[in-house]
């Protein structure tokens, strides 16, 4: 997410994939990218976790983790060892939950509108 003229934009998802592969190739076809790199390392995290409660039937309609973007995600290996996925804490679930939920918001009135930090 960056702040372009007070307003925050997702960067699209495939300049993100990008970044990864390029990660990825320079790398070895390692995808554990350290948290030095903040944003690519917390959007590998979301995806991760976007699989995971796909996997559950708990994938929430906001989600842009499509059959073919898995699919790119897979081909690189982001998702080939299960035994070290990292599931979201429960306060990171929240957070992301409540974002998803001001973007669709923001898309739908096309600004922000909220009543301050008691705002659910």
């Amino acid at each position: 997410v960056e702040q372009v003229n007070g307003r925050f934009i997702e960067k699209p998802w495939d300049q993100l994939f990008s970044r990864l592969f390029t990660y990825h190739q320079a790398n070895g076809g390692d995808c554990d990218v350290p948290e030095e790199d903040f944003e690519l390392h917390l959007w590998v995290k979301q995806q991760k976790e976007q699989h995971h409660l796909k996997q559950l039937g708990k994938l929430p309609h906001t989600s842009e983790l499509t059959s073919a973007r898995f699919e790119k995600l897979k081909s690189i290996g982001v998702f080939g060892d299960e035994e070290r996925y990292e599931v979201l804490n429960t306060n990171d679930r929240l957070w992301y939950t409540m974002f998803a939920a001001l973007c669709e918001s923001t898309i739908k009135l096309g600004h922000f509108e909220g009543n301050g930090p008691d705002d659910p």
